[in-house]
């Protein structure tokens, strides 16, 4: 584990520009996706100021006025525990154009910064909206100050030194650890044996005491949508929260000497953390299985198509160009996105839609592809396997095999070993049920070529070698890199 300082922030290493221009109507935007996408995307740039520019919302002017139309009065109502939402004080006070706002987890009122935000962030002063928001970061900001519950979004104020970098969704500190979030998934969906360890915390208020550096993006993606959530901007930080959330903490772990104490160790040291750790996954789990009800209620459906399409154009130019954790990234969102997208009530059976999932179908395909390729870029390959001899028929059915499972990208067939090992039924009389040989399959995937250590087994009939055969994965690392000759 180790720790960072708030400030002080590791050189980004820029994914991708993101991505397009997208039109008003629904149809028209798939079309130009579709038709021209390389035209329908900025360049990609290794520029970290355009980093996370993204496409303009296809609603946003239509968002603005029904997120306007919500405003009434000023309000105290009370915030719900688990959505971070001022619940509403009455069901009929409710005014708005979307017609599945959840009653009790409604955001209502005109909320104001204080003297002490304007004076100690100079966005909240600011009441211009910025492109692909519907609200200005004035609003935002108000909101961020007075309406977000305290035991989803622990650190408040937001306008202090030690908090603002949990609500700024923009910032270095959110996309650097966004980063390293897509690199720890892509090990993980290289290697499903890989459970990665995120032990990256940076100080917080006082010398000694941390909060895990993957707060700098959860607090600040959800925190913009639960402010916006009928901009393009907040919908598609709130997929990123969600993709975030799928890797942790199940699959990523942040590692804590006890995660029912306040206490833990980082670079030798005794630190203190915010909170503990089972109370940081369960608020973050809350919020998990809320949000997607939020945004089916609060975001337009447009908007919300419309980060699929970018995100599945942007994914494509970016595996042109050899970005591959880019569009690895990309379109883990569009997948996400889409799922969410295709389980709304306002889903349409149109052609519209039959387009948009044969686009989604054309590029999703390539998951594995880019899987493989950002693995090959970091990695320098094994050497190849020393093959073993073994007799012809053994080594056509190995192939026969090999066939069924990577077709024609299955370029050679070793065997590292030339002895059989036998296995016997674990019940009495303990019968052999087949036998074994260790098996390398070379695979060759755009221009890398991977090993795949698996086991070539033969069924018994009756206690005697069968004409049955199947192969399985090894476990552990069953497939690498290798250096091809």
């Amino acid at each position: 584990m180790k720790i960072t300082m708030t400030r002080c922030f590791v050189a980004l290493c820029l994914m991708m520009a993101a991505s397009t221009t997208a039109n008003a109507q629904f149809g028209s935007l798939l079309k130009k996706a579709k038709d021209k996408a390389t035209s329908a995307v900025k360049s990609v740039t290794d520029d970290v100021k355009k980093s996370t520019k993204s496409a303009t919302s296809s609603t946003a002017a239509t968002a603005k006025s029904a997120a306007t139309s919500t405003a009434e009065t000023a309000t105290d109502a009370p915030i719900d525990d688990k959505t971070g939402y001022a619940s509403s004080l009455d069901d009929g006070a409710v005014t708005t154009d979307f017609t599945k706002w959840p009653k009790a987890l409604v955001l209502r009122g005109n909320f104001k910064p204080s003297k002490e935000a304007l004076a100690a962030d100079p966005q909240a002063s600011v009441t211009t909206v910025e492109k692909h928001w519907t609200k200005s970061p004035a609003e935002i900001r108000a909101i961020y100050e007075h309406a977000l519950n305290p035991k989803i979004f622990p650190y408040q104020p937001y306008y202090t030194e030690d908090n603002r970098l949990f609500y700024e969704p923009d910032s270095m500190a959110a996309r650097y650890t966004y980063l390293q979030a897509t690199q720890l998934m892509a090990a993980y969906d290289y290697n499903h044996y890989n459970w990665p360890k995120w032990g990256d915390f940076v100080r917080y208020k006082e010398d000694n005491k941390v909060v895990p550096r993957a707060e700098y993006a959860l607090n600040s993606f959800l925190a913009s949508f639960v402010a916006d959530p009928a901009s393009r901007e907040g919908a598609w930080n709130l997929i990123k929260f969600l993709v975030m959330c799928d890797y942790i903490p199940g699959l990523i772990t942040i590692p804590v000497d006890d995660p029912y104490k306040y206490l833990t160790t980082v670079e030798g040291k005794e630190m203190q953390l915010n909170e503990k750790e089972t109370d940081r996954q369960n608020r973050w789990s809350g919020a998990k299985l809320t949000a997607p009800s939020m945004l089916e209620a609060m975001t337009p459906f447009n908007t919300h198509a419309s980060i699929v399409v970018s995100a599945l154009v942007t994914a494509e130019k970016g595996a042109k160009e050899g970005k591959y954790l880019a569009a690895l990234s990309y379109l883990r969102e569009a997948r996400k996105a889409m799922k969410l997208l295709k389980e709304r009530d306002d889903y349409p059976n149109d052609e519209d839609s039959k387009q948009l999932e044969i686009m989604y179908e054309r590029v999703d395909k390539r998951w594995e592809e880019f899987v493989d390729a950002v693995y090959a870029s970091s990695s320098e390959g094994v050497a190849m396997p020393k093959a073993h001899t073994v007799a012809a028929n053994i080594q056509a059915k190995a192939e026969a095999e090999g066939k069924k499972v990577w077709g024609d990208n299955l370029v050679k067939t070793i065997f590292t070993e030339s002895t059989w090992h036998e296995f016997k039924s674990p019940k009495w009389p303990y019968p052999v049920t087949h036998r074994a040989m260790s098996v390398d399959y070379i695979e060759k995937v755009g221009d890398n070529y991977f090993v795949n250590h698996w086991n070539f087994q033969q069924m018994y009939d009756n206690g005697k070698p069968g004409t049955r055969y199947q192969i399985t994965a090894a476990n552990g690392n069953h497939r690498e890199k290798v250096n091809y000759k």
